[in-house]
């Protein structure tokens, strides 16, 4: 009989410090995410999707090619109804290439400062691959966009700090990262994914 085995470590395809610290809080201690820069993998891929799903399989495929072992990646983004979508799948690239997280988030207030419906909600689409094929989780979490930048909360990132959260009462920027895992779009869609992990966790 072929002996199975549990996986307990999981690579995740980004070496963006916000987004692993989010992940590595929100898993649980059996799982071990690891980043390509910690076990010294050269991990670059372009993002050519136009959909959330598209530019997440993109990464976890192409990590999981380059490594063999099983993958995890996410497309996440903010999407404004009053802007038909925008920003989207380009929410990291909104605006001029130059531009940093607080100069995207001043330039989509910019583009929302005529405008009364400030509906928006961000989304999470997780894709997991390994030698069976790749797999899709996704959440989202709705609020609303502000009138302005929030200067004083220092957590959160990229568009966090013109976000109201109407659950927690506050912008994403305000709250601790417990907080804001507690309602997260990529909580819900790591919630989703480790439903599936822990009744298949075999290889």
């Amino acid at each position: 009989m072929k002996q199975l085995t549990l996986i307990t470590e999981i690579l995740l395809a980004s070496n963006n410090s916000h987004k692993v610290f989010e992940f590595k809080k929100i898993f649980p201690e059996t799982i071990t995410i690891i980043t390509p820069n910690e076990i010294s993998l050269l991990f670059e891929v372009e993002e050519t999707g136009t959909t959330f799903e598209e530019n997440a399989k993109i990464k976890s495929e192409h990590l999981f090619k380059l490594s063999r072992k099983p993958s995890l990646a996410d497309d996440s983004g903010i999407v404004v109804n009053a802007l038909n979508g925008e920003p989207g799948v380009y929410s990291a690239r909104f605006g001029k290439k130059e531009f940093n997280d607080k100069d995207r988030a001043l330039y989509l207030l910019e583009k929302m400062k005529n405008q009364n419906d400030r509906s928006a909600f961000y989304q999470a689409v997780i894709s997991y691959t390994d030698k069976n094929g790749t797999k899709f989780f996704s959440g989202k979490v709705h609020g609303l966009i502000l009138n302005d930048y929030d200067e004083i909360g220092k957590n959160g990132f990229g568009y966090d700090p013109v976000f109201y959260n109407e659950t927690l009462k506050k912008r994403f920027s305000e709250c601790s990262i417990e907080e804001k895992n507690s309602v997260s779009h990529r909580n819900i869609a790591i919630q989703e994914f480790l439903k599936f992990f822990n009744k298949s966790n075999l290889v």
